[in-house]
C-alpha cells in the first residue's frame, strides 16, 4: 500500500471511529484475545508438585559454581537431590 492509499485508509478509520463514538480508552478486548498465559506470568515453585531448580536467567558463572556445589556436596535440599544424579555424570572438563 503507498504512503497516499495508507493515510487516506487512516483518514476513513478515523472518521468512522468518531462518527460510531468509538473511544480507545473505554475499548475493552473480548475474553478471547487474551493470551492462555500472560506475558508477566512467572509461577510460584511453592505451586508445583516436583520442586524445579531455578536456573532460567542466572549467569553462567552461577550456574558452575551451583554445579560444583552440588557435586561436591556442599548443597543439599530438595532441590539438590534431582540435580545429584545429572552432575554426577559430569566431570571438571565438562564443567568449563
Amino acid at each position: 500500500m503507498s504512503g497516499t492509499g495508507r493515510a487516506l485508509l487512516t483518514a476513513i478509520l478515523l472518521v468512522v471511529a468518531i462518527a460510531t463514538g468509538f473511544s480507545a480508552a473505554n475499548f475493552e478486548p473480548p475474553q478471547w484475545a487474551y493470551p492462555a498465559t500472560p506475558r508477566d506470568f512467572k509461577p510460584d515453585p511453592a505451586d508445583t508438585d516436583t520442586p524445579v531448580p531455578a536456573l532460567a536467567g542466572r549467569s553462567p558463572t552461577y550456574i558452575l559454581r551451583q554445579l560444583y556445589d552440588v557435586q561436591s556436596g556442599a548443597r543439599s535440599g530438595k532441590t539438590v537431590e534431582l540435580m545429584k544424579p545429572i552432575v554426577a555424570a559430569y566431570s571438571a572438563s565438562k564443567m568449563p
